[in-house]
């Protein structure tokens, strides 16, 4: 059986304090740390919005336990701004800081603008890029204490030698045979994305599958219901069987997210 992590899109949000995930009073510095305490994983989704300093990335790895992961969301000034051309500059500025997460550094989501059709080219030279721009984890190997022994061997060789990478696409013509090989050449992974509003396709072209839950019936804020949650779990029990799986849950709106995440754990588990 290979590793499940469950966890949500991003940690901090104004609509979860108050008692709603996070106690009444807990400083927003120690949020992610309480965070930790229930899940393994986290999306982190503010460097889409503005790249944090590395400093940052490396306050959350010491701040969580050894066993957690982050995915990390990639800026949009890649994704949405250059579209993914002549890039390598900004690829690169971020790369050097999410690495400040170590160990802990899990798959790196790059999420294409719905309103931007498929270019293969383009897709494939920046693919390109990420393959050799910059050097995967081949040092002679880290210290002791950055390889948990609680860590699954296999896990341990992927974080060192690989990043992960997944493309979700929100425009239908990126969803093709033509794409599909593109992604298993570079061993990138495409996003399964379940949402009221972009298109949802089952194709697995990495030897990890990378979920995202924005909610089926509302965007962003939709609570899937326990029917929904037991045949995900159902779901996410076959892909876990040769692959690591990773699965976020994006519906933050009145902690649903939260809410969800900590039923699917407990459907997983039975």
């Amino acid at each position: 059986m290979a590793e499940r992590y469950i966890g949500t899109s991003g940690f901090s949000y104004p609509h979860w304090e108050k008692g709603v995930f996070y106690p009444r009073g807990l400083a927003k510095d120690k949020q992610l740390e309480y965070y930790s305490q229930y899940f393994q994983t986290v999306e982190l989704n503010n460097p889409f919005y503005r790249l944090p300093a590395a400093k940052n990335f490396q306050r959350w790895s010491q701040g969580t336990p050894a066993n957690f992961i982050f995915s990390v969301k990639v800026s949009r000034y890649i994704t949405h701004v250059k579209k993914l051309k002549d890039c390598r500059q900004a690829w690169q500025s971020f790369i050097s800081r999410a690495v400040k997460l170590k160990e802990k550094l899990g798959p790196i989501l790059f999420q294409l603008p719905p309103g931007w059709p498929v270019n293969v080219q383009r897709l494939e030279d920046f693919l390109k890029i990420l393959s050799g721009s910059f050097p995967a984890r081949k040092a002679p190997g880290p210290p002791k204490k950055y390889l948990p022994q609680s860590r699954p061997a296999a896990l341990k060789r992927k974080l060192l030698f690989n990043y992960q990478y997944v493309f979700e696409f929100r425009h239908s013509s990126w969803f093709s045979p033509e794409v599909y090989q593109l992604l298993k050449k570079y061993k990138a992974a495409l996003c399964l994305a379940d949402s009221a509003q972009w298109p949802y396709r089952e194709e697995l072209t990495a030897n990890f599958v990378y979920l995202r839950l924005h909610g089926s019936r509302a965007l962003y804020s939709s609570n899937y219901t326990n029917k929904e949650l037991e045949n995900w779990a159902g779901q996410i029990k076959k892909w876990a069987k040769a692959k690591d799986v990773y699965v976020y849950f994006n519906n933050d709106a009145c902690g649903n997210a939260i809410k969800n995440a900590q039923k699917l754990k407990k459907y997983l588990n039975a």
